[in-house]
C-alpha cells in the first residue's frame, strides 16, 4: 500500500533565551540572533514532532541557525561570553519515554520491523551444562509453552548432564526488535509463537534458522467480545461487521493491541487482509478505511492482559462500555474462562482472514552433527500423540488437523468460534518483510 507523504505540521518558534548581561555590542548581538529567529526560509520546515516519534529525529535547525551567528559574531572579533543555563530546553523534538516509538517508516535492511524475542529484562541466554557435562541442545522457546515443552522433552532434560535446556525467550507478546537481537535467538532450536517471527528474522540476516518449520500446536487469533455486544453481530464478514460497529457507535469500545506485539502483529495481519479483500483492489479506500477504524477505536497500544482483569473485574451489563472487544488467541481465551470469570467473552473467528499462532520448530542449520540425533529426538517427543493431547488440554488446536477442538477440555462458558471442522477455514498466509513494512506504514501513518 503506497504510503502518503505525510503534512509538515505548522512549527513555532524556539523559546527565546535569558538576556545576557551586556556584554560589548549586546544589542548588535541581539539584533542578530533575533533576526536568524525570525527568519521565515526555516520557520516553514516542519519541526519533525512526527517523525521523532516514528525514528528519532530531532528539530536541530534553529540551533544549528544560532550557532552559526554566534560564529559569525566571533569571527568578526564583537561576539563576548554570556552568562546563560547550560542546560538546553527540552524540545518538541524530544522523544517521549511515555510513549511507544514507532518504528522507522523507511527501516535499513538489516533493521526490519517484527515481534521480539526479548524479555522485558533483556535477552536471555541457554543454560549452560555443568562443568564436565557435554553441550546440551540449546532450545529458544516461546514462554506460554516453555513450561510444557520442558515437560514434554522428559529425560532429555533430566540428569545432572541433560541433553536439552529449554529456555523462555520472548515474552511471547513483546515489541518487534527482531533486528536488534541479530534476527533470531542464539540457540540450536527456535520455537517462536508464529511463522511471521520466522520470517522477519530471516530478513533480519545474521543466522542460521530457516523462515519455515513444524508446528507443535496452533491457536488462532479470535475477536473477543462481551456477550452482550458480541449478540448484535450476525453475518460475515466479520472485521466488516465490526468496522462498521465500530464507525457508526453500535460497539461502544474496540481496541487493538500493539502491532509490535505478537497477537497485535497477527491482528494487523488479518484485519488488513480482510480490507483487502472488502475493497477488491482500491487501495485509496482500503487505506481511508483502514485510517478511520484506527481512529475510532479507543487504543491502539491495548495490552491484552490488561483488558483481561479488566473484563473479570466487571460486569456483563457494563463490560461492553468498560473493555469491548479486542483481538487474542484462542488458547489464551480459554485459560481466562477456566478462571470461571462473572463477565463471560464470546471469540468471534475472523472467517474473512482466518490467522494463526502456530508455534513452529525450527532447527539451526550449523548446527552440531553431534546434536543432531538430540534435536530429532527432541522433535520425536514434540510431535508425539501424548504431546498432542497435552496442548489439546491446555486450550490449543492440534497441528496436524486445526479444525478440530477438543470439546471435552473447554471449560464452561466458551463457545467454539469454528463449531465443527468445515467451518474452520484455511489460515491465511503470514507476510514477508516487504509486505509486513507496507502493513506498518499504512497503520502508522500519521498525515
Amino acid at each position: 500500500m503506497a504510503r502518503p507523504e505525510p503534512a509538515p505540521p505548522d512549527p513555532t518558534g524556539p523559546e527565546p533565551g535569558p538576556e545576557p548581561a551586556a556584554p560589548p555590542y549586546a544589542r548588535l548581538q541581539d539584533a542578530l540572533t533575533r533576526a536568524v529567529s525570525a527568519t521565515p526560509w526555516w520557520r516553514r520546515r516542519p519541526r519533525w514532532g512526527a517523525a521523532a516519534r516514528a525514528g528519532g529525529r530531532r528539530a536541530v535547525f534553529p540551533v544549528v541557525a544560532a550557532l552559526g551567528a554566534v560564529l559569525l559574531l566571533s569571527l568578526l572579533g564583537i561576539a563576548a561570553p554570556w552568562d546563560s543555563d547550560p542546560s538546553p530546553a527540552r524540545g518538541s523534538g524530544d522523544l517521549d519515554p511515555d510513549r511507544p516509538v514507532l518504528l522507522s517508516p523507511t527501516p535499513s535492511p538489516a533493521a526490519p520491523p517484527g515481534l521480539s524475542n526479548r524479555s522485558e529484562a533483556g535477552q536471555t541466554s541457554p543454560t549452560p551444562p555443568a562443568q564436565g557435562c557435554p553441550p546440551a541442545l540449546s532450545v529458544a522457546v516461546s514462554p506460554d509453552i516453555a513450561t510444557l515443552v520442558q515437560e514434554l522433552a522428559g529425560p532429555l532434560v533430566a540428569g545432572a548432564c541433560p541433553q536439552v535446556t529449554v529456555d523462555p525467550h520472548g515474552p511471547s507478546a513483546t515489541a518487534g526488535t527482531l533486528a536488534q537481537d541479530g534476527g533470531a535467538p542464539p540457540a540450536d532450536v527456535w520455537i517462536p509463537p508464529s511463522t511471521l517471527s520466522l520470517r522477519l528474522a530471516g530478513s533480519a540476516g545474521g543466522h542460521d534458522f530457516p523462515d519455515a518449520g513444524t508446528s507443535i500446536a496452533r491457536t488462532p487469533v479470535v475477536i473477543a467480545m462481551p456477550e452482550q455486544v458480541a449478540e448484535s453481530l450476525t453475518g460475515y464478514p466479520v472485521w466488516i461487521l465490526i468496522y462498521n460497529g465500530v464507525d457508526s457507535g453500535d460497539i461502544p469500545r474496540m481496541s487493538m493491541p500493539d502491532y509490535r506485539t505478537t497477537v497485535g502483529a497477527l491482528a494487523q495481519v488479518t484485519l488488513q487482509e480482510a480490507l483487502r479483500k472488502w475493497v477488491e483492489g482500491d487501495e485509496g479506500r482500503q487505506f481511508l478505511v483502514l485510517i478511520n477504524y484506527r481512529n475510532k477505536v479507543a487504543t491502539t497500544t491495548a495490552d491484552v492482559e490488561q483488558l483481561l482483569d479488566r473484563m473479570a473485574g466487571s460486569t456483563p451489563a457494563r463490560a461492553g462500555a468498560e473493555v469491548g472487544g479486542f483481538p487474542i488467541t484462542e488458547q489464551r481465551l480459554v485459560a481466562y474462562h477456566r478462571a470461571g470469570p462473572a463477565v463471560p467473552v464470546v471469540p468471534i473467528g475472523t472467517y474473512d482472514a482466518n490467522i494463526e499462532a502456530d508455534y513452529p520448530m525450527v532447527v539451526s542449520r550449523s548446527l552440531d552433527d553431534r546434536l543432531a540425533g538430540v534435536a530429532d529426538a527432541l522433535a520425536a517427543q514434540l510431535g508425539s500423540a501424548e504431546a498432542v493431547q497435552r496442548f489439546v488440554a491446555a486450550g490449543f488446536r492440534p497441528p496436524d488437523d486445526p479444525g478440530r477442538l477438543s470439546t471435552g477440555s473447554l471449560p464452561t462458558g466458551y463457545q467454539n468460534p469454528f463449531p465443527t471442522d468445515v467451518d474452520y477455514p484455511a489460515p491465511i498466509d503470514y507476510p514477508d518483510r516487504v509486505t509486513w513494512q507496507s502493513l506498518v506504514d499504512g497503520w502508522t501513518w500519521t498525515g
